[in-house]
């Protein structure tokens, strides 16, 4: 996540610099290979034969980036995996879901919250890992910077 930098040096010249910024990008991994989103359908084919009858693993990389005084910025990251298992498909049916365009815009070519969730027999780990953005876990970091109303970070 070393992209958070040129976004703080861009915002660092904007005078309607916002407070909090979160960023996070997401892979997918299988045999030691990275997927990131697919470049074409056939490359999106390809992603999903790979993946089918077996169980690679989505991994998120989340940086949240706090304004401090004097124009400082404070980064805090962390990384999220959860393993996927997913059915085995046959080819008719990668092709079909190919051509709803639906994979074009995802890691690993499928989105779990939609039509490629019907792919998937199980997860271990966190559901919306596997969307883009580790809901929990974010959530648990922004209550221990930014504490409850009441100005406790107790949780």
């Amino acid at each position: 996540m070393r992209c958070d930098r040129q976004v703080v040096r861009r915002m660092d010249r904007s005078i309607d610099a916002p407070e909090l910024v979160i960023g996070a990008d997401t892979v997918v991994t299988l045999d030691g290979h990275v997927y990131g989103k697919p470049v074409d359908k056939q490359d999106a084919f390809n992603m999903i034969s790979k993946f089918s009858g077996r169980t690679h693993h989505v991994y998120t990389g989340v940086a949240v980036l706090r304004r401090l005084q004097y124009g400082r910025w404070a980064t805090d990251r962390f990384a999220e995996v959860t393993a996927v298992h997913m059915d085995t498909l046959p080819a008719d049916v990668i092709h079909s879901y190919v051509n709803t365009s639906e994979p074009m815009d995802k890691a690993g070519g499928y989105g779990i919250q939609a039509m490629g969730g019907t792919f998937i027999s199980g997860i271990e780990g966190d559901y919306y890992n596997v969307v883009g953005l580790p809901i929990h876990r974010l959530c648990k970091l922004l209550y221990r910077l930014y504490g409850s109303k009441d100005g406790s970070s107790e949780r």
